[in-house]
C-alpha cells in the first residue's frame, strides 16, 4: 500500500480542501492527554411519567505542544419527559451541544457553534388479542423545528457541490418525520 503522504492523488484532494495546509491526516500515535466525564440521572415523577438525561464532556490536548486534539466533541447532552403506559408511550427530547472553540490548530480545525434542538417520539403496543403481542407502532420528528445545525463531529465535505462548499462541514439533516412497524415473535 502506498505512503499517503507521499501518494499524489492523496496530496492533490488533500490540497484542493485546503490550498497549502499540512496534507491529509494520517493515523499516527501522539502523546495526548484525554480527560471527561458523562453525568446520567433519571427521576420517576408518578407512576407514569419520568424524566431521564445525560450530560457528557470530554477534552483533549495534546503533550507535545500547546495544541488541542482533532475532533474532540463538545460539552453536549440530552433531556427527556416520557409519559408511559402499559401498551403506550409519548417522550419529548432536548438535545443540545455547546459551541466547540477547542478544536487543533496543527490542521486548522473550524470551530463549530452550539445547537439545540427538540425531538418528539410515540410508540404503541397493542395487546388486545395474542396476534399483536409481538407488534409496535412508533412515529416520530427529530428536529421539530426544523434547526439548521452541525454537530462537531460531522465529516468535512470533499465533493463538488452547488450546496455546500468543498472544505466546510457536512450539515445535520432538518426535519425528519418517521413511522415504523415492528413484530417481535
Amino acid at each position: 500500500m502506498a505512503d499517503s503522504l507521499n501518494d499524489a492523488l492523496t496530496n492533490m484532494v488533500a490540497g484542493g480542501i485546503q490550498p497549502g495546509g499540512p496534507g491529509p491526516l494520517q493515523f499516527s500515535n501522539i502523546d495526548a492527554h484525554l480527560w471527561g466525564v458523562d453525568f446520567e440521572t433519571g427521576y420517576t415523577i408518578t407512576d407514569y411519567l419520568r424524566v431521564d438525561g445525560i450530560l457528557s464532556f470530554v477534552r483533549g490536548k495534546r503533550t507535545n505542544g500547546n495544541d488541542n486534539l482533532y475532533r474532540i466533541a463538545p460539552v453536549n447532552g440530552r433531556l427527556s419527559l416520557t409519559y408511559e403506559r402499559s401498551d403506550w408511550l409519548a417522550s419529548l427530547t432536548y438535545v443540545g451541544a455547546m459551541k466547540q472553540d477547542k478544536v487543533a490548530a496543527f490542521n486548522g480545525e473550524q470551530e463549530t457553534s452550539g445547537y439545540s434542538i427538540l425531538n418528539v417520539y410515540t410508540q404503541y403496543r397493542p395487546s388486545f388479542s395474542k396476534k399483536t403481542e409481538g407488534l409496535t407502532i412508533a412515529a416520530g420528528v427529530n428536529n421539530i423545528i426544523d434547526t439548521k445545525y452541525v454537530d462537531h463531529l460531522n465529516g468535512i465535505n470533499r465533493a463538488s457541490n452547488i450546496n455546500l462548499a468543498m472544505g466546510q462541514r457536512i450539515p445535520n439533516p432538518g426535519r425528519n418525520v418517521f413511522v415504523t412497524l415492528r413484530y417481535d415473535w
